[in-house]
């Protein structure tokens, strides 16, 4: 069940912390979401609703508070248009999931902002109105029963915007509304069912524009009137109640539906483009006005000639198509070419890698081994900007300053392209031994996480005479961890591109997507070494889990025996017999040439050369080398391991963050950094569930 409601930009009040005000740097931290419930109020319908913002990580997008989202004076509702309505900027923001948000805020030095640095300061000022837009909301509850029930809807997709200093707090209804409900978004809510329209009331309307609406009709399309001139609310029901109104915002709806349809059907029959019809839309035309706008369009498309465009490199080219998108993703493609033109071979921890070459697309072959200052005038040129007589370092500073209604700069946006990309190559390609015995999940938050290792199921028991069945149990121990998160920040700086710094771009990502994998790798194998206590107080590998070899030594037929006996004479929490099966033999590099004798499939000469564990054997194991075994904390040159497969037992976990596959990046543009900074992080953690499906014999 889902219903369409149109939601103009929010805003809600939030707190100055003014003891966080540092003079000298003229910066302050705010908390600009705590994600509480609060009553909303559609001022076109009168439908109210209580609204409540979700505060997971995949729920808030916080891509404009972490780009430098501009700090405003009265969300620009005041008389300081323009630039000057712009106080300030976010420095960093950040989210607590499920606790609040906060951010850093750093005032500009024009003179008028000295004295709101003061008020700051002394405490007169210190309320802050976050703006913010809904993309998708959700059901959740209501409140109250009956025809009194509101329904409670979380936002499970939404977008701060910007922060305001405001003279006074934001009440629960506060909007930064249009004049006009068109320039509203239209937001699905799920769970909440469409009420059936009202069909007996509604006859053939007669165009809005025909009718001689009520007074009160063109108070209720201004939300600013309606405030003025409402009655004060009694606080229990604002819905207007006269039937004739009702009656005529019924017909309103079913006439603006139709006109819409009318025109979109136009536009399509004709093939004229989808803007054209949200133009018309926007504008208010008729159908009839639209029909006759729709044939000259039409007119005009087939009468005029192929057209003509010069690109950047002074040829004539008919018919290209120089859209931002194919721009920034052909010169992605032209950097990633010059990264690795063929297809190259890499020894990587032993492990003979295959790297694949970035083939030159048809979008990247117009910026082919260009420099990269070379695009950045390319990206100013294609974006109209004269840069004749502009030095290579003017051209980079005016490339990452151009952003239109973007976020960041094209030109920023190639760059964080390609580390990305090359991030994600270096990752992929780092070779990794611990997924035979870990079990990969996802979690919502960085909050404890309680594994339960679940025991055997109850037995069967005969039914007695009475025909009664008795109730089973089953037992469970915990192992408890949490995801941390590991980061560091990478800088390219406007030398880097000046210089034509390639290996900045793409060498160092590829090698910090490497570092992302070989995280992933310390971690599993350090529990492995480290021998940790489990939940039960026993170390991982020990006498009381019956998984330590009592016959130390280098790997032998006789030895890897013992090992897979004790591992078949596991038991479960509830005692009962679990009959493991072996199928990893894991050692350190000094062990690799015997355990590869020991596995190796060849036609023995007699009954007594049959290895049991080679391939041809009847539970043959699959060897794996891990240099980690021998090197760190508690490495050892003689340590080896036995395992079985996920498929029987739970034995290591890895978690991550829901939405995650790997490292993710953010960007900024230059604050303390005259370029663009880029934050790699990688939200993991690892934890022992199990210790039956594994086995270690120290060596000698």
């Amino acid at each position: 069940m889902k219903r369409e409601i149109s939601l103009p930009t929010m805003t809600r009040a939030a707190p100055v912390v003014p003891s966080s005000l540092d003079r000298e740097n003229r910066t302050f931290e705010i908390v600009w979401t705590t994600g509480a419930r609060v009553k909303r109020m559609d001022p076109w319908t009168g439908q109210r609703w209580i609204e409540e913002l979700g505060l997971k990580r995949t729920e808030v997008d916080m891509t404009r508070l972490k780009n430098g989202a501009p700090f405003l004076d009265n969300h620009g509702f005041t008389e300081a248009r323009g630039v000057k309505q712009v106080l300030g900027v976010h420095l960093s923001a950040t989210l607590e999931p499920n606790e609040r948000g906060t951010a850093v805020i750093k005032l500009s030095k024009r003179a008028e902002a000295n004295g709101i640095m003061d008020d700051i300061d002394d405490g007169i000022l210190r309320n802050v109105s976050v703006g913010y837009d809904i993309n998708s909301l959700r059901k959740v509850g209501e409140e109250g029963e009956g025809e009194n029930a509101i329904p409670i809807l979380r936002a499970t997709s939404w977008l701060p915007v910007e922060n305001s200093l405001v003279p006074a707090g934001a009440d629960d209804d506060a909007m930064v509304r249009s004049k006009d409900k068109k320039m509203c978004r239209t937001v699905t809510v799920e769970g909440w069912e469409q009420p059936e329209p009202e069909t007996e009331e509604v006859t053939e309307p007669a165009p809005v524009s025909e009718r001689s609406k009520p007074e009160v009709t063109t108070e209720v399309e201004n939300s600013e009137e309606v405030r003025s001139n409402e009655p004060e609310s009694n606080g229990e029901n604002d819905m207007p109640t006269n039937e004739e109104l009702q009656k005529i915002k019924a017909e309103e709806r079913a006439a603006e539906k139709q006109r819409i349809s009318a025109i979109r059907s136009l536009t399509e029959k004709m093939g004229l483009d989808d803007s054209l019809a949200d133009k018309w839309i926007d504008e208010d035309k008729s159908v009839d006005d639209v029909r006759k706008l729709a044939i000259d369009e039409k007119f005009k498309a087939d009468s005029q000639p192929e057209q003509q465009t010069r690109s950047s490199n002074g040829t004539v080219e008919v018919g290209e198509d120089h859209s931002r998108r194919s721009r920034i993703d052909g010169m992605t493609n032209a950097i990633l070419h010059r990264f690795r033109p063929k297809t190259e071979k890499q020894n990587s921890g032993g492990v003979l890698v295959e790297r694949k070459a970035y083939e030159l697309t048809e979008q990247g072959k117009p910026y082919a081994f260009r420099s990269l200052s070379e695009m950045a005038r390319m990206v100013l040129e294609e974006n109209n900007f004269r840069t004749a007589g502009m030095s290579k370092h003017q051209v980079v500073d005016k490339a990452f300053s151009i952003r239109g209604s973007h976020s960041i700069s094209d030109f920023s946006e190639i760059l964080a392209n390609t580390v990305n990309r090359t991030l994600r190559d270096g990752y992929l390609a780092a070779p990794q031994t611990w997924q035979p015995f870990t079990r990969e999940v996802f979690e919502s938050d960085f909050k404890e996480i309680a594994r339960t290792n679940l025991g055997d199921a109850p037995e069967l028991l005969e039914v007695n005479e009475n025909g009664e069945v008795e109730h089973g149990t089953m037992s469970e121990a915990a192992e408890k961890y949490r995801i941390a998160e590991f980061a560091r920040i990478v800088s390219i700086s406007r030398k880097v591109i000046v210089n034509d710094d390639l290996g900045a771009m793409t060498r160092v990502p590829d090698r910090m997507g490497r570092r992302a994998a070989d995280l992933e790798s310390d971690l599993l194998w350090n529990l492995i070494k480290d021998n940790a206590n489990l939940a039960d107080g026993l170390a991982l590998f020990s006498a009381g889990h019956n998984n330590l070899a009592t016959d130390a030594g280098a790997p032998t037929e006789s030895r890897l025996g013992d090992l897979r006996a004790s591992m078949r004479r596991q038991v479960g929490l509830d005692g009962a017999e679990i009959s493991l099966v072996p199928e990893w033999l894991f050692v350190p590099p000094a062990h690799e040439t015997v355990a590869e004798k020991l596995l190796a499939s060849i036609i023995p000469d007699s009954s007594g050369n049959v290895s049991p564990f080679s391939q041809s054997g009847r539970t043959p194991l699959q060897l794996a080398v891990e240099p980690r075994l021998e090197t760190g904390t508690n490495g050892s040159l003689t340590a080896w391991f036995m395992f079985a497969s996920l498929g029987q037992v739970d034995m290591l976990e890895l978690a991550r963050l829901e939405g995650t596959d790997g490292p993710q990046i953010s960007t900024q543009e230059g604050f303390d950094v005259a370029g663009l900074k880029i934050k790699v992080a990688h939200d993991l953690g690892a934890k022992a569930i199990d210790f039956r499906g594994m086995q270690k014999n120290a060596g000698a």
